[in-house]
């Protein structure tokens, strides 16, 4: 059984620019700023002969204003570290393909079933979104569609990701110390298929209709 948590504060000033007609720039709002996020997850492997693992996540990033203080968390870009949480060798997005989500302003519910083997693995996860503010935003990297409503229903997700590695070659290369000679695992290449539904929530209004990204990514290792 693998688990981790973690907490971060953010503290600091900023000065953001506020758009006027035209989406020109009209004036300068200057503020404090001092927010939170914390996670922790949970990976777990029932049979010791089966490649088969279990896991799911919570993850809370606080978002609004108070009394003219920011409250709005931002990513510190130490979030890729957790882009292999599913127990696999495939870097996974952590917040669902489609959406692409940022930490700020965010509660997500992650659950996941993932399988390794020699050549291949697999992950299927699920996930669910909330907004911490009901009038405060929260980023998207892929969608450009923001919420319009103010409930905290803010979707949905499921991610399918497949990878085959390609047969490991193995050569043999010298220490230049001693000169003893060792075997080493090359770099080795893959196909992988990444599948990514997000339907969304209350948040974004009625008549709102499913969003999907599905890419094929490829490695090839010459050497």
């Amino acid at each position: 059984m693998s688990y981790g948590c973690e907490i971060n504060y953010l503290s600091g000033h900023q000065v953001v620019a506020q758009r006027g007609p035209g989406g020109l720039v009209a004036a300068h709002l200057a503020q404090n700023v001092g927010a939170w996020a914390a996670g922790a997850g949970l990976r777990w492997r029932p049979l010791a002969h089966v490649p088969l693992l279990f896991g799911g996540g919570y993850t809370y990033s606080e978002g609004g204003e108070n009394g003219g203080h920011s409250q709005q968390y931002q990513q510190t870009g130490m979030q890729s570290n957790t882009s292999y949480f599913t127990g696999t060798r495939t870097l996974v997005h952590r917040y669902n393909e489609t959406l692409q989500a940022q930490l700020g302003n965010l509660l997500v519910a992650t659950g996941f079933v993932s399988l390794t083997l020699a050549a291949n693995d697999a992950s299927l996860i699920v996930e669910t979104f909330r907004r911490d503010s009901r009038s405060a935003p929260f980023v998207s990297d892929n969608l450009t569609a923001v919420p319009v409503t103010d409930d905290r229903d803010a979707g949905r997700g499921l991610d399918l990701v497949f990878t085959h590695y390609l047969q490991r070659i193995r050569r043999r290369e010298r220490l230049l110390d001693r000169g003893d000679a060792f075997t080493a695992q090359q770099r080795q290449s893959l196909i992988s298929l990444h599948a990514s539904v997000f339907d969304p929530g209350k948040a974004y209004g009625p008549g709102t209709s499913t969003d999907y990204r599905i890419f094929l990514e490829m490695t090839l290792w010459l050497d």
